[in-house]
């Protein structure tokens, strides 16, 4: 009976030191992992782009055709470095893509009337409000939104080189062009003039 005793404490105290074994190779195993996590979190850090070179990198992309990959690395300068003078210009390219390569044209308002949002005194807020406009009249055909748009662009900026073409949008808001042609008895009157293909190029691109 005794050595039955010591038999069974001697396999007790294998079983113990065994499950002790076993519980300290867990943690071990589960340190490391938390440290190549952490390892890895660092390096992802550090390989982190700053904003010249996410714009570097998507300016490289427009170039190549790659609007996709463009629309990523100026999306990230808006997001990442908001305080960046480059984000400006990347959120006014990233509208610009969305209008005139990718023809997503309800994005390409969404991305305007963010820029004016961010950027309402800057230099090319004019451009972005009028471009607001003529995708609702021109390739949306949201009248109400188009004058609305053309109207705030006529109060805010009235002596702008591009009020004369909102003038003219906004007196012609829904004719078909044959409506456009003068008549015989209107060739001498004065109208606002259309806005040239140049004037809304530049705006689109800048």
């Amino acid at each position: 009976m005794i050595r039955y005793l010591d038999t069974f404490t001697q396999h007790r105290n294998k079983s113990v030191v065994q499950r002790r074994a076993v519980d300290g190779v867990l943690m071990k195993t589960v340190f490391r992992g938390e440290l190549i996590l952490l390892l890895l979190a660092g390096l992802i850090g550090c390989g982190s782009h700053s904003a010249e070179q996410h714009f570097g990198l998507a300016e490289e992309a427009r170039r190549a055709g790659n609007t996709v990959g463009a629309l990523e690395h100026y999306r990230a300068v808006v997001d990442q470095y908001p305080s960046s003078p480059l984000a400006e210009i990347s959120q006014f390219s990233v509208a610009s893509i969305l209008q005139n390569d990718m023809h997503d044209f309800p994005a390409a308002i969404s991305a305007y009337e963010r820029y004016l949002g961010l950027y309402p005194d800057s230099m090319n807020a004019p451009s972005a409000l009028f471009l607001v406009g003529y995708i609702f009249h021109n390739e949306l055909g949201n009248l109400d939104s188009a004058s609305a748009a053309y109207t705030m662009f006529l109060e805010k900026y009235p002596d702008h080189e591009m009020a004369t073409s909102a003038r003219y949008e906004l007196a012609n808001l829904g004719k078909a062009p044959e409506e456009l042609l003068p008549g015989p008895s209107s060739a001498n009157q004065s109208s606002p003039s259309p806005p040239s293909r140049t004037a809304v190029t530049q705006s689109r691109s800048r």
